[in-house]
């Protein structure tokens, strides 16, 4: 029992959940992966003939490699076990994994947590590109007093595209009941207050910078809040509802939820990949097959409803 077992087409199940466990930690290198686990009893060499599929793990090390990558011992025994036993026999006799923490498909794991990787790369990546333009007291100061209905949904078009037709403009304008008259007189403000201009000799608009940042001050958040709640006022008078997103579609959901505090660290992760995977996908208006969507998240405590009684034996805490 304690030899290193061939196959001439061996079996990856362990190969594959030990390989999906290093990247889902966040290790694409398996050296730097061993060092935060120096209780790991094999070399670096034998690890990668064991995560390649090339060997099986003796049984009398099985163990200390389980204990010792604080690997979960159900999924570990069971994928190792299913290399090894017949599958007839296998599926007589083990009792299948809990479906919370079982990987059914390793080998799709995988994949999926490097998409998830390289998404939060390219959002990073993004991010660091980015040019931005800081909006000024005069920026905010008009952004503030104008009417949100005719200046953001100017303002969104012509951050949608590297440039637009002054024609274009227009157009978008006429949809949101806005005269061509009143378009130009806004496209004036825009580039006065550095917001947008219009290219010399041209008719082409392009933004001011890639990225127009309202800083974190009391105008900027009013400036913000103003334009979410222009936004969610047209999304909930809309009489269209939708069960699944797409272009044309009002999809919403909203509900009010009791969450244990111990899951607001995983909700919260979960909304960080999710906007990193946005910021990863997000491009420009003028590129094949592309619909423009708002998009918002709303996790809002609401400590009004908690009672003396429940706060005293619960206090709470933020991820």
């Amino acid at each position: 029992m304690g030899e290193i077992i061939m196959k001439t087409n061996p079996k990856r199940y362990l190969a594959e959940y030990l390989k999906s466990e290093r990247i889902k930690r966040g290790n694409l290198s398996t050296p730097k992966y061993l060092e935060k686990y120096p209780e790991v009893p094999i070399s670096k060499g034998y690890y990668n003939e064991l995560e390649s599929g090339r060997q099986m793990i003796k049984f009398d090390n099985a163990e200390a490699l389980c204990q010792g990558l604080k690997l979960n011992r159900e999924e570990f025994y069971y994928y190792l076990l299913k290399d090894v036993l017949p599958e007839d026999v296998f599926n007589t006799l083990i009792r299948t994994v809990p479906q919370s923490t079982l990987v059914e498909e390793p080998t799709a794991m995988v994949d999926q947590l490097k998409d998830e990787i390289s998404d939060l790369l390219k959002a990073y990546e993004k991010e660091t590109e980015k040019t931005f333009y800081t909006s000024g007291e005069d920026t905010l100061d008009y952004l503030d007093r104008a009417p949100v209905e005719e200046t953001f949904p100017l303002l969104n078009f012509v951050y949608s595209k590297d440039e637009c037709t002054m024609q274009e403009l227009i157009e978008v304008g006429q949809k949101f009941g806005i005269s061509e008259a009143r378009v130009c007189e806004i496209l004036d403000d825009f580039g006065t207050y550095h917001i947008a201009r219009q290219i010399p000799r041209t008719d082409k608009i392009t933004r001011y910078r890639k990225t127009l940042y309202l800083p974190p001050t009391e105008k900027g958040d009013r400036v913000k809040k103003k334009y979410l709640k222009y936004e969610f006022d047209r999304v909930t008078s809309s009489p269209d509802r939708a069960v699944t997103i797409g272009a044309g579609k009002n999809f919403i959901n909203a509900k009010f939820i009791c969450i244990k505090d111990e899951h607001l660290v995983l909700i919260y992760k979960l909304i960080t990949k999710l906007m990193a995977t946005l910021d990863a996908k997000d491009t420009i208006l003028t590129e094949r097959d592309i619909h423009p969507y708002f998009f918002s998240i709303i996790f809002s405590s609401r400590e009004e409803y908690m009672t003396a009684s429940v706060t005293e034996a619960h206090p709470t805490h933020s991820p």
